[in-house]
C-alpha cells in the first residue's frame, strides 16, 4: 500500500471505528431480540453491550463527521452578512465550539480516571466502566482539531475566492 493510502486509512480510523461499532449494535440488537422472542432466552449482557457500542459511535462518528465537515451547521443568517463578517463569525464559532469540547474532553477525562481509580465494573460481564467512557475525551479532542482544520480550510478557500474575482 502506498503512503498516501495508509495516510488515508489512518486518517479514517474514526469512522472505521464508528461503523464496526454500529455494525456490532444492530447486529446485537437483531439477534437480541431474535433470542428473546423466539426462544425465550434473551441475553444479559445486551444492554451493556449496547450502551458501550453507543457511545463509541457517537463518539467517533462524531469525530468523523467534524472531520470530513459533515456537522450540522445553520448558515442562513451567516451568508447575510458580507464575507469579512462571515469570517468573524466563523472563528467566533470555532472559539466557542472550542471551548464546550475542550470543557467536554477535561470533565469526561476526569470522570474516565475516576472509573479506574475506583475499579468500576459492569455489572453483568465485568469490564472496567473506564472502557465505556473512554473516547469522550479522545473524540473531543478529535473533534476540537478537526473542526480547527475546517475552519482554516473554510477561510482560506474564502481568500483564494475573494483572489479570483
Amino acid at each position: 500500500m502506498a503512503a498516501r493510502q495508509w495516510k488515508k486509512v489512518l486518517c479514517d480510523v474514526d469512522l472505521y471505528i464508528a461503523v464496526a461499532c454500529l455494525a456490532c449494535l444492530i447486529t446485537i440488537a437483531f439477534v437480541g431480540v431474535f433470542m428473546r422472542y423466539l426462544f425465550n432466552s434473551p441475553f444479559i449482557w445486551q444492554d451493556e453491550v449496547q450502551m458501550t457500542l453507543f457511545v463509541w459511535v457517537a463518539c467517533f462518528g462524531g469525530s468523523a463527521a467534524f472531520r470530513s465537515g459533515g456537522h450540522i451547521a445553520i448558515d442562513l443568517v451567516v451568508d447575510l452578512f458580507p464575507k469579512s463578517i462571515q469570517k468573524v463569525i466563523d472563528v467566533l464559532i470555532w472559539f466557542i465550539t472550542a471551548f464546550v469540547l475542550g470543557f467536554l474532553a477535561w470533565n469526561s477525562l476526569g470522570f474516565v480516571c475516576q472509573q479506574l481509580e475506583a475499579n468500576r465494573m459492569t455489572d453483568v460481564l465485568k469490564f472496567p466502566r473506564a472502557i465505556v467512557y473512554a473516547p469522550v475525551p479522545v473524540c473531543a479532542v478529535l473533534m476540537i482539531l478537526f473542526f480547527g482544520a475546517a475552519t482554516w480550510r473554510k477561510l482560506h478557500e474564502q481568500e483564494v475566492g475573494k483572489d479570483a474575482d
